[in-house]
């Protein structure tokens, strides 16, 4: 892998999520044993060197609001699970993002699908 001075912020914070992969979810988590997803994204974009809120309520207010259609790696992508509750994930490209899953009780890849899109509220560049 090329030095990190040769890498772009968004391939940093992709890198960093990746790694993350497998890490047991934890609501409220922020510890290397478990973490929750926005704890998961704001540990991810320090890595790039950029210190982001520790809540999806704050995170959802940075950057700018792009085409839900034209994501690219990198954004940020805010769900809504129920009437209060918002999911943050970073598109990792191809149609899938990365994220801490409390459905699936840990940091996972996943393709994204039409319910995924249905619940889809915005998408947020940072980078």
């Amino acid at each position: 892998m090329a030095p990190s001075s040769e890498l772009s912020a968004s391939d940093i914070v992709l890198s960093s999520a990746e790694a993350m992969l497998g890490m047991r979810y934890r609501l409220g988590g922020n510890a290397v044993s478990a973490i929750d997803c926005s704890g998961m994204v704001r540990r991810a974009f320090i890595e790039a060197g950029i210190d982001l809120p520790r809540s999806t309520q704050e995170q959802i207010k940075l950057g700018t609001q792009v085409d839900a259609h034209d994501p690219r790696p990198g954004d940020l992508m805010f769900y809504r699970w129920g009437k209060r509750r918002l999911h943050v994930a970073v598109y990792a490209g191809g149609g899938e993002i990365l994220h801490a899953s409390p459905t699936a009780g840990q940091v996972t890849r996943t393709l994204l699908t039409a319910d995924w899109n249905r619940r889809l509220v915005q998408v947020r560049r940072l980078l």
